[in-house]
């Protein structure tokens, strides 16, 4: 009987660390019984994109706003493409297990003072925290060999700090982008003819999918097109499961994109239920 192996999407990433408890504990019950985990260098570029800018945007809305629950209300007020961000905040604040203060110091000062040095604390501590979580993979693919994936967030003066990703042009490359399309070109055109026969409602102008197809067929035609940042980031999670070679399934709770895509690669899909029920 071949052995289990699984490959961790981002999702998986970002839920070992901001998921709710019932989330954090299935998926370390999970994890052991792979007898082969894998990952991705291209999950850190997903992973800064998200969690750490969320934390960044959510301490600087707390500075600027001056209590926890000026926070609240200036989410309430973004608009609804922002859901993912508002969901991905509530968790990162739902971390937070108690709070301190000064003498005298009101229950909303205190607990104001201890989502700002949670947040503070918790860029770094989220990015250290996912190094040491790949380091104890069996394998992180670097097929891509993003640039990108290496500029982890700096602390530039107290609270403040840098979250610089390298804009990328197909013109200067600095990854392997082109190379990694052509050497997997077949995969990313099974990926192609899996969104195609999909309804046109399923792959529209605004889904992911629609994204991936458009993407691809771009590529197919000048695969140093994959170079550019903004065509990388829209088809990362297509680049996550081409990465996946050599693993019998993908591990996601991103149930909508990868039925597709692993159903394209043959690969089994193993979805996180980020739901309290079994």
């Amino acid at each position: 009987m071949s052995e289990r192996s699984g490959f961790l999407d981002t999702t998986i990433h970002v839920s070992r660390q901001i998921g709710a408890a019932h989330v954090k504990q299935r998926i370390e019950q999970e994890l052991p019984s792979y007898g082969r985990v894998g990952a991705t260098t291209f999950s850190k570029v997903e992973f800064k994109n998200a969690v750490i800018r969320d934390v960044d945007f959510a301490l600087r809305k707390l500075n600027e706003a001056g209590s926890l629950w000026s926070l609240l209300k200036e989410l309430a007020n973004l608009p609804p493409q922002a859901r993912s961000r508002i969901n991905r905040i509530l968790l990162i604040l739902g971390n937070i297990e108690k709070f301190e203060g000064g003498a005298g110091a009101t229950d909303d000062e205190r607990l104001t003072d201890a989502v700002r040095t949670h947040l503070e604390n918790a860029i770094l501590g989220y990015w250290f925290t996912l190094e040491k979580h790949l380091s104890e993979m069996h394998e992180v693919k670097d097929g891509t060999g993003c640039l990108r994936a290496g500029q982890a967030p700096r602390e530039i003066s107290l609270g403040k700090f840098d979250l610089f990703l390298q804009p990328c042009k197909k013109s200067g490359a600095h990854c392997r982008m082109a190379s990694f399309f052509l050497e997997n070109r077949h995969l990313f055109v099974r990926i192609r003819q899996a969104v195609l026969s999909l309804p046109p409602a399923d792959r529209g102008d605004k889904t992911e999918l629609g994204g991936f197809e458009r993407v691809i067929e771009v590529c197919l035609r000048d695969p140093s097109e994959l170079c550019s940042s903004s065509n990388c980031k829209k088809l990362a999670d297509a680049i996550i499961a081409v990465e996946s070679e050599d693993y019998s399934e993908i591990y996601t709770s991103n149930y909508k994109d990868f039925a597709i895509l692993c159903q394209a690669l043959n690969r089994r899909l193993n979805r996180l239920n980020l739901s309290k029920e079994d």
